[in-house]
């Protein structure tokens, strides 16, 4: 068997979901028990992906992304397959909110999230609609569909006409070099990029979806002049929307902004922050709070969708809307070292527990249950 991982993400370094794409191909490859795996990828620069997946054989079809996603939607109207154009293989892996029709081949699609569906007001006009018309189609062409989260996948099973059995629930892993640095690293990163000696870190696209401006509302209700956010993200849909929100705030001072910063130095990062804070108002997943628990960082995030279970009990949970019990919620654990240490020690546990090569394992087994239905 002939898998084939579309890798576009993980290409083109999409946030979260190219760390999945990576991450899940890297361990794949690793799982193997007489499979073959082969890259696809729509990327138009023809870019390699990162090693080791750059050693792995490569189909390119090299369309800007408007371009194929038209094109996949036009041929999944049309009932025209696209075997060719992913090139050989038995199993397809859509991971790119993409499925092209196929006559031959097998197919699993991940689900990522329902946003367009229960936050449409987060994402853009064509975005939205894109994946409103073409999701259904796409979850009843494939054989099998992997949802990230229980979350998603009740949310799949209460807005689509899916069978139960259809869709199935793998959690994901938690990144590679994730864990916790050493001081003498830590004060290296904060020197080089001017962090405060202590801080608040939040991680997050800067788009309306993450929540900053709660943050924003909570610094305020602190009322402690010392106190210090950090935000690490990049320019998302609407970014303007939380620098306004800033400037509206009155701790605009109190808030650090990181834009682009390199994964390496991440887990520093991480590492180095008293409290990790994680608003989101809907995550499909929530790859950050794992990240920060890897890091030994407690975490508060919202108690929206999938995080409570990916948090498994080891992150304080609050509302997405009460910036009065983040703020006493952050001012409990800063002023309460064994509360802390008692939310570092089971951070990392969680962490420890959410493993790539599980998440493989219950991959590959879905594609050798894809391709059993097509033979």
């Amino acid at each position: 068997m002939t898998i084939v991982i579309d890798a576009t993400p993980a290409i083109q370094q999409q946030g979260g979901i190219g760390r999945y794409v990576e991450e899940l191909a890297r361990s794949v490859a690793q799982e193997l028990a007489g499979e073959e795996l082969r890259l696809f990828s729509s990327d138009p620069r023809r870019t390699p992906p990162r090693p080791p997946l750059d050693t792995l054989a490569r189909t390119d079809h090299p369309r800007p992304a408007k371009l194929w996603r038209a094109s996949v939607a036009l041929a999944t109207w049309i009932g025209r397959p696209m075997d060719g154009v992913v090139g050989p293989g038995d199993v397809f892996h859509a991971t790119d909110h993409v499925l092209p029709p196929f006559r031959r081949k097998a197919s699993v699609f991940t689900l990522y999230d329902l946003t367009h569906l229960v936050a449409p007001e987060t994402q853009t006009a064509p975005n939205r609609e894109f994946l409103r018309a073409m999701i259904p189609r796409f979850l009843k062409n494939a054989d099998l569909v992997v949802a990230i989260s229980e979350s998603t996948r009740l949310g799949a099973l209460e807005h689509y006409d899916l069978a139960p059995s259809k869709i199935r629930t793998v959690l994901l892993g938690t990144p590679r070099g994730m864990e916790p640095v050493a001081p003498a690293l830590r004060d290296e990163v904060r020197r080089r990029l001017g962090l405060p000696q202590r801080y608040f870190l939040c991680v997050a696209t800067f788009e309306p979806r993450k929540n900053h401006a709660l943050l924003f509302r909570a610094l305020a209700e602190l009322d402690d002049p010392s106190a210090r956010l950090v935000l690490v993200g990049k320019r998302g849909w609407k970014h303007e929307d939380m620098q306004q929100a800033l400037a509206r705030s009155g701790v605009a001072e109190q808030v650090m902004i990181l834009e682009n910063v390199a994964n390496a130095d991440l887990p520093a990062i991480y590492s180095g922050a008293e409290l990790f804070l994680f608003p989101s108002l809907y995550e499909g997943f929530g790859f950050p709070i794992l990240e920060a628990m890897a890091c030994g960082t407690p975490v508060l995030a919202s108690n929206a969708s999938s995080l409570p279970e990916v948090a498994g009990g080891a992150a304080r949970l609050l509302p997405t809307d009460d910036a009065s019990a983040w703020a006493a919620a952050i001012r409990e654990l800063r002023d309460d070292a064994a509360a802390g240490d008692t939310m570092r020690r089971r951070g990392l546990e969680r962490a420890r527990e959410l493993t790539w090569e599980r998440t493989a394992r219950a991959t590959l087994a879905l594609y050798r249950e894809a391709h059993d239905r097509r033979s």
